[in-house]
């Protein structure tokens, strides 16, 4: 699975930078992952999930859905993997870095 940062992300769907947080934090992209502390990124087969259903002209609220989904999966592939070595789930978060940017 390859992780897409805001430049990527950027070039894939055309949108700024302030558009791409504002439309995650309305569930309308895939959640963050976080990578450091103020390092984010998106799981690039997600990304293209949602721009996929954009091309087929889903509706937000039938995208929000399909995010939903992606993020309940994803929080249960990280469940069933620590739980096969032992460790508790850390929580999935949809947030972006703290830094104060829209």
């Amino acid at each position: 699975m390859a992780l897409a940062r805001i430049p990527r992300i950027r070039f894939k769907t055309g949108f700024g930078r302030s558009k791409i947080y504002v439309d995650e934090r309305a569930g309308l992209l895939p959640a963050w992952v976080r990578l450091g502390p103020k390092i984010v990124a998106m799981p690039e087969d997600e990304l293209d999930v949602v721009l996929a259903a954009r091309i087929a002209n889903q509706s937000d609220d039938d995208v929000r859905a399909l995010v939903c989904q992606m993020v309940e999966r994803r929080a249960d592939q990280l469940s069933k993997l620590t739980c096969a070595f032992g460790a508790a789930a850390p929580a999935v978060h949809s947030k972006g870095p703290d830094d104060g940017r829209a």
